[in-house]
C-alpha cells in the first residue's frame, strides 16, 4: 500500500520555503512576540493542483489529467500538524511564490481539510490495496476542493471532498472518480444556465 506525495520542482519547493519563512517571520514582528514561535515549520505533502471549468466536467471525454496548472501545493506544518497550506505557481514556466491559506479555526479550512483527508486515504480499504499519487481537484466556479488519489497504474481514482462542499456532493470519505465528478455535472449546468463567467 501506498499513498505518496510526488516530488515536486525544486524551483517549487525552493519559492514557497524562501517565502514561508519570510511570512512568518514578518508575522512574528508585527505580533510583538505574543505568537509563540514557529521555526519549527515543515512543508509536507506536495501535490499538483488541478483546475476545472465547469463546461469541461460536461465533456463526455472527461479527462483529469490534461489540465495541470503548474501549481504546486505544500501543507505547512508545526509539530505534524496542519496551520497552513502554501502554494507555487509558474504562469511563465518560472516558479514562483503563489499564495498561503493559514488555518484559521472554526472556519472553512482546507489545510486541516487536506491533513484530515490524506489520513482517511491512508486508512481505507480500497486505497490501502493499490498505490496513489497526491493531487488537488479544484473546481472555483464551484468553490469546490477535493484531494484527489491518483492511482499509480491501472485502476480506479478515488476523491475525497474538502469541506465545505455543495450538499450534493460527498465530502469526508472517498468516492470513485466517474461517481464523483457525475454529481458535480448537474451542478456545472446549473452554474452555466445562470451565465456564471467563470465557466471557461
Amino acid at each position: 500500500m501506498a499513498v505518496d506525495a510526488p516530488i515536486p520542482p525544486a524551483e517549487s519547493l525552493e519559492a514557497v520555503s524562501v517565502a514561508t519563512r519570510a511570512l512568518w517571520s514578518r508575522r512574528r514582528e508585527m505580533l510583538g512576540g505574543a505568537r509563540r514561535s514557529r521555526d519549527g515549520l515543515t512543508l509536507a505533502a506536495p501535490h499538483p493542483v488541478y483546475v476545472f471549468g465547469l463546461k469541461a466536467l460536461l465533456e463526455p471525454s472527461f479527462d483529469p489529467g490534461a489540465t495541470e496548472t503548474g501549481t504546486w501545493r505544500y501543507l505547512v506544518q508545526d509539530r505534524g500538524r496542519a496551520i497552513a497550506a502554501v502554494e507555487s505557481a509558474s504562469p511563465a514556466g518560472v516558479h514562483r511564490f503563489a499564495q498561503l491559506n493559514e488555518s484559521v479555526p472554526g472556519s472553512a479550512d482546507l489545510p486541516l481539510e487536506t491533513e484530515r483527508a490524506i489520513r482517511l486515504a491512508e486508512a481505507d480499504h480500497d486505497i490501502r490495496a493499490g498505490n496513489f499519487s497526491l493531487a488537488l481537484f479544484r473546481v472555483p466556479a464551484l468553490y469546490l476542493a477535493a484531494l484527489w488519489l491518483r492511482r499509480v497504474g491501472e485502476g480506479v481514482d478515488f476523491l475525497i471532498g474538502l469541506a465545505p462542499t455543495p450538499h450534493e456532493v460527498a465530502s469526508g470519505r472517498p468516492v470513485d472518480a466517474s461517481t464523483f465528478v457525475a454529481s458535480l455535472r448537474p451542478l456545472a449546468e446549473r452554474r452555466l444556465r445562470e451565465g456564471d463567467h467563470r465557466s471557461n
